[in-house]
């Protein structure tokens, strides 16, 4: 090579540093995706929970009317429908007027069932776990399940119409296991003395 003449680069080397630039690039691309949907998870994880938590909180609030005195469930709000055997399989819950609907947004507000930003829909089941003498209940199990479809929201692929339906839902997930994440919570509830 003489010494006046610049050395360039060959058709080559550019064409292998741009496929090097591309693998990595297209490494980080992937990354990236992962890292949003594990995001996206973990807030509604975060979301199902705080839920979950809430109808705890309610049903636990709603034992402050069940007392030793009165020794039944008819002058709690929720816990009255035990009795009738409403809870005995997970069913859609209904309840009084501010709370009728199992449906939450993304948020995890209470939206009406019909609502077209219904993102968690939640089941829930009491059984009696200790009675008296008499048979009556006195320490109950509530278990929140808290489901949401996998896709992301404003898809409707894959998934039951309306969201909140019991029978479209366990054909779903049947069908195509896998369609819903679910969350299950549990709590003791016992007789105020």
């Amino acid at each position: 090579m003489s010494p006046g003449r610049a050395r360039g680069y060959t058709a080559v080397e550019v064409l292998l540093a741009l496929t090097v630039m591309l693998i990595s690039t297209a490494g980080v691309m992937s990354m990236q995706k992962a890292s949003i949907q594990g995001n996206l998870d973990a807030r509604k994880l975060d979301v199902a929970n705080s839920i979950a938590r809430t109808w705890l909180d309610r049903l636990e609030t709603d034992t402050e009317t069940w007392n030793a005195q009165t020794n039944n469930l008819t002058f709690t709000t929720w816990l009255s429908t035990h009795d009738t055997g409403i809870f005995g399989t997970p069913v859609v819950f209904s309840g009084p007027s501010a709370f009728q609907s199992p449906a939450f947004d993304i948020l995890g507000r209470d939206v009406a069932e019909a609502d077209p930003t219904v993102a968690f829909c939640t089941h829930i089941k009491v059984d009696t776990m200790a009675s008296n003498v008499a048979g009556v209940p006195v320490m109950l199990r509530a278990t929140v399940l808290v489901y949401w479809p996998k896709e992301l929201t404003g898809t409707n692929l894959g998934r039951a119409t309306p969201l909140c339906s019991e029978a479209d839902v366990a054909h779903f997930e049947t069908g195509n296991p896998g369609t819903y994440h679910m969350l299950f919570a549990t709590e003791a509830l016992g007789i105020h003395q």
